[in-house]
């Protein structure tokens, strides 16, 4: 891999002044951060796997499997209705479940691969930027941080559309830096900025994000007017799938009935799920911004003495280029701009759109978390930065004697960075671990409610759910996601499966019904799976239920559920 910056270059490039945190970056890591940024990955890859099976599937899951699993024609009628936003993730898992299977291991498996590669990218995106060990600690911190974690270990598209979203933009960035104007590449750029939008419709808002870093590049006409195209020819590719999540947004109105929008929400649940977590990486994003202004405020002021000078004494290239191998090249943007576009562009635009249609999420904010990690590490460099220098000087002056020697600063400043980074990583790390626990995603505890059912119940008997809350809570969902403990039993007021239906779940009788249709006749055992929690249950079954001439046997109960044996005769 080719990076771009020199010493000199990086006080521009990494938008810092004076030169960047740490050791300056080479002209060219070659090899050795290929071999870097792979290892990483593979690195980040095992940790997001590693016990990704632990977790119960969970609603969101329970849709991606279920309607992966429709047979083509079924699901492309589903999408007609619902779901279009999902579409292309739908189509990719119904070929992979047909491979491997619907297993939680295999079905969150190509999450895991999409965030190790995501995490290859980061570090070569970074390593364009600023020096290498700061790339890595923004490795290190996006691998484990609360948002990355809730997407490496899920059966849903936001992995790749977190990866997309690092490639794009490494993509862009090398077009830039090599000054690329042949067709092909942009034609690449164009269908992998497509590919996002099909993946997840709120990945088009990188087109904002891309355009605000090009225009600080101060790229020419012929450059703007590929990327034009590029853009363009993405958005019209991507249209069927804009018309139809438009037409199909209400399936999202209830985001208007929640606070996602909260400021709790936003500056903690969205990346870091809890206060202290949040608390100390804002500090850090603050402190990279921070730095970041003062350097382009130097930066101008240095630019208009020079011009004051009548172009004497002062940089060989102009504000917005540098010479290289003897070519004058457009700047790239710097680490702290490209980190605050990506990190915070698309949660402004996103809360902006929320004040017309209620359509922020936190998780619709994936993409951004590799940006969140690049400008906490930059902020952990800076106040390295500033640490080290105050041990130098104080070093200094207990001497005696002058200057100490750049490798013994430098090694006060490898010393401060990685107890820093440790640090921030100990902060995550409790969060990362909570997160690979049985009830981890949104309480689920279907997998325990199939291993319940499968130890106690018989085959012949029959099985009822509680289907009065909402689709992906229903209890049902045990049963499609863990059919084994199933085996043998009767669902006995089940009316419309999934692939006959036009949404992702199946449709159901009331108990009431289903005794009228004569279901139970001849069943002697029931169990009941109640959604229960804070005392909520569904009594009318209970209720329907006994007035039949049931009676409880007993009552088992897991995470968020209440599993009740019922006979009669």
């Amino acid at each position: 891999m080719t990076t771009y910056a020199t010493r000199a270059d990086t006080r521009v490039a990494t938008g810092s002044h004076p030169a960047p945190s740490g050791p300056a970056p080479v002209e060219r890591g070659g090899a050795a951060d290929r071999r870097i940024g792979w290892l990483l990955g593979a690195v980040v890859f095992t940790a997001a796997f590693v016990l990704s099976w632990v977790p119960s599937l969970w609603g969101d899951e329970a849709a991606s499997i279920l309607s992966a699993e429709r047979p083509l024609p079924s699901l492309f009628r589903m999408l007609g209705h619902v779901d279009a936003v999902h579409g292309t993730y739908y189509l990719f898992l119904h070929f992979w479940i047909d491979a491997f299977g619907a297993s939680p291991l295999s079905v969150r498996l190509p999450a895991a691969i999409a965030t190790g590669v995501a995490a290859a990218g980061l570090y070569f995106v970074a390593r364009m930027l600023t020096t290498r060990p700061v790339a890595v600690v923004a490795v290190l911190i996006f691998a484990i941080l609360p948002r990355t974690a809730a997407f490496n270990d899920e059966a849903r598209s936001y992995a790749f559309g977190a990866a997309i979203a690092v490639w794009l933009l490494l993509l862009l960035l090398r077009l830039v830096a090599r000054r690329t104007l042949a067709a092909g590449w942009w034609v690449a750029y164009g269908a992998l900025l497509c590919l996002g939008v099909y993946t997840f419709l709120y990945f088009g808002l990188f087109v904002v994000v891309h355009a605000v870093l090009l225009a600080r590049a101060r790229v020419g006409r012929r450059v703007w007017r590929r990327w034009a195209l590029a853009t363009g020819a993405a958005v019209v590719a991507a249209s069927p799938v804009v018309f139809f999540s438009v037409a199909e947004r209400n399936q999202v109105a209830f985001l208007a009935g929640r606070s996602t929008d909260s400021p709790f929400s936003v500056l903690v649940t969205t990346f870091f799920t809890t206060t202290s977590l949040a608390v100390v990486s804002w500090g850090l994003v603050l402190v990279a911004v921070a730095f970041g202004v003062v350097a382009e405020v130097r930066r101008r002021r240095s630019a208009r003495r020079f011009a004051a000078r009548g172009g004497v004494g002062g940089p060989r290239a102009g504000a917005g280029e540098r010479e290289l191998d003897g070519l004058t090249r457009p700047l790239l943007p710097g680490a702290t701009l490209v980190g605050v576009v990506w990190f915070v562009g698309p949660l402004i635009l996103l809360l902006v759109g929320n004040l017309a249609i209620a359509d922020y999420s936190p998780r619709y904010l994936s993409y951004s978390a590799a940006g969140g990690a690049l400008l906490m590490a930059l902020g952990l460099a800076r106040l390295a930065d500033v640490a080290a220098l105050g041990l130098h000087r104080a070093s200094a002056l207990g001497a005696g004697a002058g200057l100490t020697s750049l490798g013994r600063r430098s090694a006060r400043w490898f010393v401060v960075f990685g107890v820093a980074s440790a640090l921030v990583l100990a902060l995550e790390a409790p969060v990362y671990a909570a997160t690979r626990t049985p009830n981890a995603k949104n309480n689920s505890d279907w997998q325990q409610i199939s291993e319940v059912i499968g130890k106690h119940a018989a085959a012949g008997e029959g099985v009822v759910f509680d289907d009065t809350v909402r689709p992906s809570r229903r209890t049902r969902l045990a049963m499609e996601t863990y059919p084994a403990g199933f085996t043998g039993l009767t669902d006995l007021t089940i009316k419309t499966p999934v692939a006959a239906g036009d949404t992702w779940h199946d449709t159901a009788y009331s108990v009431d019904q289903a005794l009228a249709l004569g279901r139970f006749d001849g069943v002697r055992t029931v169990w009941l799976i109640d959604y229960a929690v804070g005392g909520k249950s569904d009594d009318h079954s209970l209720a329907a239920l006994e007035a039949a001439g049931y009676r409880v046997v007993t009552t088992y109960s897991t995470h968020r559920s209440a599993i009740v044996e019922l006979t009669r005769g």
